[in-house]
């Protein structure tokens, strides 16, 4: 009856209980020697026993005794699996399985391993472990677990960096080895504790229906020329291969080249092919053009709103005055310098508490106020005097909020080669658009537009029509009617085409659009697929040239893929999927593994189309890589295990 069954001395002799089973003081209960655990079978009766056979965790267990092992992906693959951590110290080669047989130090090492993640994971310290065995003992007294969980600092610290990393850096090598290409990614930082330049190193290839980016590791630099950057991807190389590697994705910097170009010659000699080159991160690119073009002008709008910053940073007294004086507590934001176009939020809030800083300046220039006596004050003081600066800052706004959405688009992992020319063409029509006639820019074929004569005055509007952006052209309207002249109108007019025109002159110098190979991956666009079957299979024949020519296909399958390639446009044209595919919340890569990957009759072409979407776009996993950086990194923190 249930709350009555009582233990039965029989059970000890069955088959199916005698190895674990094992008779406890009270009768109501049973011992399971392999887990430790006590199971009540008061209301169930045998049935507790023939449930407790079927867990997960007791089969592991009964897996390990039988001599098997697990790995790491069963260890962590449910809550109730249970292995253990065997991590090698002082091997790169670390490796997680289970091998215990104790099966109570068993569940205290998977413990352990998954407070070393979170530790990991969510950025604590080695020294936040110091006295959580104690907590953990506290805060769950009727744990028997917690009371014998211990993973200390020193424990914690050994686990991560010659346990856990190692396993997940093999992981991602095999992941490598079995790819037909990746490409690597590398950039350099100046790490501020270590006091060195830190150099990240991530793979990007197809994982499962996705390509992913994955950091490898870093290496630790004082020179950085280029033979000390080659010295140091090479061991990655050498773990890595050379024989898949398709493309070096980096910044534009002469360095960089310098050692693509080295790379290069290694790869052709060990693997008989050549690096595809599409030029060097078109974010970077983006964010210098604009930079250049607003240092042309002469207005030094990075100064001014930097002065205004340091004006009242890490100076309570300033901003005690100026607060009283003004009414206004909101603080100036600091200007990136390094982001030129991350700066239209720190511009706005330049432009919101002008009002207010001028009305301080003038409080200091009566004698209300004290006078900072600093380099910044005399500065903001100096942009105060200029009546045209808000118009310049609007300016400076406006002209970056039509480049933002193309960096924010293109700041992601999944690939977006396909949609960049497209998007770019747009861009710099956008820009070219400002103070260039539009009867000159109808042409919409991006290698035209790259053709355009910009610079040619014939081609200019007239310099009231320039686009200034409508927050700027109110401002100067109303300045009009006060104290300003026609002549500095005409002026600041003039400077806006300068500006774009600096713009444009770095931005089409080095473009990625420029390559041939970016321009005519726009096949692979689901929406064009539908819509142009005939212009995707001639921009797929360049394609292939280009893949054919660095020697990473056969051009004996190239009629293959082209064949494949247009019985698959016949079908996408039929899908709604395709035609109302959006770049922006859905993934290509995804889309084409599902449709062309799966299907045995597309084989070939999936073979090009899985290289070509593995090309790198930009660095932003790279530099996302440093911003996780400043949130882990702590004085004394070793190289090992800031890479772990």
């Amino acid at each position: 009856m249930p709350g009555k069954c009582q233990f039965n001395n029989v059970w000890l002799h069955l088959d199916k209980y005698k190895t674990w089973l094992e008779k406890v003081e009270d009768p109501s209960k049973a011992r399971c020697g392999l887990c430790s655990k006590i199971i009540d079978i008061s209301n169930m009766g045998e049935a507790a026993l023939t449930s407790h056979a079927k867990g997960a965790k007791h089969k592991a267990v009964v897996a390990v005794r039988e001599g098997s092992s697990m790995t790491i992906t069963s260890f962590f693959s449910s809550p109730s699996t249970s292995t253990s951590v065997t991590p090698t110290a002082g091997s790169s080669q670390g490796t997680i399985q289970g091998t215990i047989s104790n099966v109570t130090r068993q569940d205290s090492l998977r413990a352990e391993v998954l407070w070393a993640l979170k530790v990991a994971n969510s950025h604590y310290s080695f020294k936040s472990c110091e006295d959580v065995t104690k907590l953990f003992s506290a805060m769950f007294p009727d744990s028997q677990l917690a009371g014998k969980f211990a993973c200390g600092e020193r424990k914690c610290a050994y686990l991560c960096t010659f346990g856990l990393a190692p396993y997940f850096k093999q992981l991602a090598l095999k992941t490598v080895a079995t790819q037909r290409s990746y490409v690597l990614l590398f950039d350099e930082s100046l790490n501020h504790y270590l006091q060195t330049k830190q150099l990240d190193v991530h793979v990007r290839l197809w994982d499962g229906p996705e390509v992913k980016t994955k950091y490898i590791g870093s290496e630790f630099l004082g020179h950085s020329t280029a033979k000390d950057v080659v010295e140091k991807l090479n061991h990655f190389l050498s773990e890595l291969g050379t024989r898949n590697l398709i493309q070096l994705s980096m910044d534009g910097p002469n360095v960089n080249w310098k050692v693509y170009d080295t790379l290069q010659q290694q790869v052709q000699i060990d693997a008989g092919k050549s690096l595809v080159n599409i030029g060097s991160c078109g974010l970077h690119i983006l964010h210098n053009a604009f930079r250049n073009g607003c240092k042309a002008t002469g207005w030094d709008i990075e100064h001014g709103l930097s002065c205004l910053y340091w004006l009242f940073h890490d100076s309570p007294a300033r901003h005690e005055d100026f607060v009283t004086a003004t009414g206004c507590s909101k603080t100036m934001l600091k200007f990136c310098k390094h982001r030129w176009v991350k700066n239209v939020c720190v511009a706005e809030r330049g432009l919101e508490l002008w009002p207010h800083v001028k009305h301080y300046v003038e409080m200091v220039g009566r004698g209300k106020l004290p006078n900072p006596k600093v380099k910044s004050f005399e500065e903001v003081k100096n942009r105060c005097a200029d009546p045209l600066f808000t118009v310049k800052v609007g300016i400076f706004i406006s002209i970056a909020r039509e480049i933002e959405p193309f960096l924010t688009t293109y700041q992601r992992d999944q690939p977006m080669l396909p949609f960049l020319a497209e998007d770019m063409s747009k861009l710099i029509k956008g820009l070219m658009g400002r103070f260039v006639m539009d009867t000159h820019l109808k042409e919409t074929s991006t290698l035209k537009l790259l053709h355009v004569p910009y610079q040619d005055r014939r081609l200019h509007r007239d310099a009231s029509q320039i686009h200034l952006g409508f927050a700027a052209d109110s401002t100067l309207k109303q300045l009009k009617c006060k104290k300003v002249s026609e002549k500095q109108i005409q002026e600041i007019r003039l400077d806006t085409k300068t500006l774009l025109m600096t713009l444009l002159d770095k931005l089409l110098a080095k473009a990625p659009v420029n390559h041939t190979l970016v321009r005519c991956l726009q096949c692979l666009d689901p929406r064009r697929m539908a819509k142009s079957k005939d212009q995707c299979v001639r921009q797929l024949k360049l394609v292939l040239h280009s893949i054919v020519e660095a020697k990473h296909l056969n051009n004996a399958v190239c009629d293959d893929v082209l064949r494949e390639f247009r019985e698959f446009c016949d079908w996408a044209k039929l899908q709604t999927k395709f035609r109302d595919f959006d770049p922006k919340t859905e993934r290509v890569d995804t889309l084409l593994y599902e449709t062309m990957g799966t299907n045995p009759s597309f084989s070939r072409l999936w073979d090009v189309v899985k290289v070509v979407l593995v090309l790198s776009h930009g660095q932003a996993s790279v530099e996302r890589g440093f911003s996780i950086n400043k949130e882990l990194i702590v004085e004394n923190q070793k190289e090992l295990s800031l890479v772990a």
